[in-house]
């Protein structure tokens, strides 16, 4: 186990943590451990990024939010994907949802939860754009939010489609490509982020949840 304090803001007071305890789940939920130290027991930490202001820097990452624009970035490639629990795949992506929408099927009692969202995904090691359509249900949500649009830059250049009209545009990228800035236009969509920037040469990931949608 690998420990190291870090600085947490706003609260702004040094603790230790369990540095292989550290995720950014799903992009929006930071969690980490705080190891026993007598005579407090270990805890776990739980912060929503979309919901609560933070601010954690160390142990190699440093993931900020002030709710409307979320920052996580590490010191190494590697590191960025361990974060984002996606090392221990064979080729390790990036997967956003990047539009969609949730609620509960019995509100009152807040039961039976549902989530419908459209994924972008993208493999640095093979520079393959796409998404998750591997069953009649996922395909199904592709064509459903299909009022919903989005495209990508590749290190500064023109805007490419990539979801419209319910269909999505596959695209195998250079592996030497550094940035890939994606936008999205969600409409009443609650769910998602207007903007994703995934950079590369900075080792970084920053997501918008609202942003104007470039007109080239």
């Amino acid at each position: 186990m690998t420990i190291a304090a870090l600085l947490l803001a706003p609260t702004a007071f040094a603790e230790t943590v369990d540095c292989d305890s550290v995720s950014v789940g799903s992009y929006s939920m930071l969690t980490y451990k705080i190891p026993a130290t007598f005579p407090n027991p270990s805890k776990t930490e739980y912060k929503s990024l979309e919901i609560e202001p933070a601010s954690f820097k160390g142990c190699g990452y440093e993931v900020t939010s002030d709710t409307r624009v979320i920052s996580i970035k590490a010191d190494s490639r590697q590191g960025l994907f361990k974060l984002l629990g996606m090392d221990k795949m064979k080729e390790p992506f990036f997967a956003i949802p990047f539009v969609g929408f949730s609620g509960y099927k019995y509100p009152s009692l807040k039961m039976d939860f549902y989530s419908y969202n459209v994924w972008f995904t993208y493999a640095p090691g093979s520079g393959q754009i796409d998404t998750f359509d591997y069953d009649a249900e996922t395909r199904a949500v592709n064509q459903t939010l299909k009022s919903a649009s989005a495209g990508y830059k590749v290190d500064g250049g023109p805007l490419t489609p990539f979801y419209y009209e319910g269909v999505i545009t596959k695209a195998k990228l250079p592996t030497t490509t550094k940035t890939i800035d994606f936008y999205a236009m969600r409409g009443t969509y609650s769910n998602g982020y207007d903007r994703i920037l995934i950079d590369l040469s900075n080792n970084s990931v920053t997501l918008w949840k609202k942003y104007d949608f470039p007109k080239s």
